[in-house]
């Protein structure tokens, strides 16, 4: 890996995101984005950066982003999480249930934890 490569500078954001560096996460994943522009692992990344800090609006706008190029269970799972956080129980339901019918086979990690925010709202 080099640091003229996006996947070197995503790699790095991930390993801050884990460390809890959210800012030096940011900076990184936006570097990737310079380099690779819309790649949907990386706006998911810039996405995933914005939900940790706690920025959801601009969250939202990085994950529909990669939602529309390449749509994942995980980036309608933390769309869904995005919109719960906001208190928009039903556009999280909606993301939620849209997690679950893009997830690549019933291991889909996503898709397990969606289905059980479905259940819990269909509880209430």
């Amino acid at each position: 890996l080099y640091p003229q490569s996006w996947e070197f500078w995503r790699i790095l954001s991930n390993i801050n995101v884990r460390l809890g560096k959210l800012d030096q996460a940011l900076e990184e994943i936006r570097q990737s984005l310079t380099i690779v522009g819309d790649h949907p692992n990386v706006l998911y990344n810039v996405g995933l950066v914005y939900f940790h800090l706690d920025s959801l609006d601009q969250a939202k706008a990085y994950l529909n982003r990669s939602a529309e190029i390449r749509a994942s269970s995980d980036t309608y799972y933390l769309l869904g999480h995005c919109a719960e956080k906001l208190g928009d129980s039903t556009a999280a339901l909606s993301y939620y249930q849209m997690c679950v019918r893009s997830a690549s086979d019933s291991d889909d990690r996503s898709a397990q934890e969606a289905n059980k925010k479905i259940l819990e709202a269909k509880r209430r």
